[in-house]
């Protein structure tokens, strides 16, 4: 899908906004108006961008050419000799509809979240020449259509002005509002017969009296023609709301829908766990983010295991790395498995926070067994028997095993979370060569 953006307007109803710039290049809710839609339809995949100027028109080419658009084609169709009308426009560009792709036809002054993606399902599956995004709202120009959405006429209804359908006068149906957004075949603008400045409206009611033209009637959860200073001061005021009303990961996927394509795809975003990563990547679809500019996805966990070079160990793995270690360590000494079961798990825990909090685990061990002995036997200084001594080389024991689990986990290049982070922190500078 190819994108005609309509940019050449005079901009008359803004006022002070555009006496000395064109209408696209106006501010809404921050952004530029033109690049914050060029910049939702590169997101959605779109390389292939016209648009025609009038007003301003130097301006807006310098403002194209000033920025790096990441590889997306823009093209001018220049019409500061003639504004040539909405119909006149597509006339002067039909060689952009040359191809096999759908064109989407976008006014810059509005501002939505419709679903290109259904827009253009429902175009192919009905076969329309045009398929007319429209919507009840409050307006008096409207489309008038069919029980199967096919186009029957125009109205003003403050004039009672009617434009019919050749064969279709006076057929009653329902009136919806032109929304400012289309979809067209490739072989729409060759089908135009009128030339110089002229109404699309014409045409769409000349060629609906054997083509196909339908409404797409429109569901998204705003839309917004950015027309007069008032509506886009609205616009601007429903946006900040939006965005401070929306939940932390809904506003990091509105972030990233304004970030162009390919700048996207090379985004790496660290969130604290799996879990967010699942909700983001659908908040991000939902927004209407092609999935193949989706941006690559880490948990803190998973960004320190790609750093350090290491992966994450499977628990049991551990578990029967630690055992071997025992059994090599204490020799004939070594406890049966199923005693070592029922302490191991709580040690390699130990463990693995003891390299969380990057503390020396020497002093951790040594301080563990001093205090175990003081706390619970040695309050009187009597000595200890057989029993507690047994007890304070099992903690001493484990400085052994912690460090040639560390030599195990090293060489395997695979280890706990806890050891990957205090890798890292031990080889920060190395690692970020």
């Amino acid at each position: 899908m190819k994108v005609f953006i309509l940019a050449a307007g005079l901009g008359s109803r803004l006022r002070a906004l555009s006496a000395n710039k064109p209408k696209a290049l106006v501010e809404v809710g921050g952004h530029i108006m033109l690049e914050r839609l060029i910049n939702r339809l590169k997101s959605l995949g779109i390389n292939e961008i016209m648009l025609n100027v009038h007003h301003h028109s130097a301006l807006i080419k310098e403002f194209i050419k000033s920025k790096d658009w990441g590889g997306l084609s823009i093209a001018i169709s220049d019409e500061t000799d003639m504004l040539l009308d909405t119909g006149g426009a597509i006339k002067r560009a039909a060689s952009f509809f040359d191809g096999d792709e759908n064109v989407l036809v976008h006014n810059v002054d509005v501002l939505s979240n419709l679903d290109f993606r259904e827009l253009e399902a429902f175009h192919t599956d009905n076969k329309n020449l045009v398929s007319l995004c429209a919507r009840e709202r409050d307006s008096s120009r409207k489309l008038v259509f069919g029980s199967e959405n096919e186009l029957l006429g125009w109205t003003n209804t403050q004039t009672n002005e009617y434009k019919w359908v050749k064969g279709k006068h006076g057929k009653s149906g329902k009136q919806l509002s032109y929304s400012g957004i289309y979809l067209a075949s490739a072989d729409f603008a060759k089908k135009i017969v009128s030339s110089g400045k002229f109404s699309i409206i014409d045409e769409w009611l000349r060629l609906a009296a054997k083509e196909n033209i339908r409404a797409f009637e429109e569901a998204s959860s705003y839309w917004f023609d950015l027309g007069t200073e008032e509506r886009i001061r609205t616009a601007g005021k429903f946006l900040e709301e939006e965005t401070n009303s929306m939940k932390f990961l809904e506003k990091i996927a509105f972030e990233l829908s304004s970030i162009p394509g390919n700048d996207l795809c090379r985004t790496l975003i660290l969130l604290p766990n799996k879990r967010s990563i699942v909700f983001l990547k659908k908040h991000l679809l939902k927004g209407r983010v092609n999935s193949y500019w989706l941006p690559d996805m880490l948990s803190i966990e998973d960004f320190m295991a790609h750093l350090s070079g290491f992966t994450t160990a499977d628990p049991l793995s551990i578990f029967f790395k630690l055992f071997n270690i025992y059994r090599e360590t204490t020799g004939n000494k070594a406890r049966s498995f199923s005693d070592f079961v029922s302490w191991a798990p709580m040690i390699i825990r130990d463990f693995n926070d003891i390299d969380l909090q990057l503390a020396n685990a020497s002093e951790i061990f040594r301080h563990i067994s001093e205090a175990r002995a003081m706390k619970e036997w040695n309050l009187d200084g009597s000595e200890l028997n057989d029993m507690q001594l047994s007890f304070i080389r099992f903690y001493q024991s484990l400085l052994p095993l912690y460090l040639k689990l560390h030599k195990v986990m090293l060489n395997e290049r695979s280890a706990y979370t806890g050891f990957i982070y205090r890798y890292n922190s031990d080889n920060i500078e190395v690692l970020l060569k």
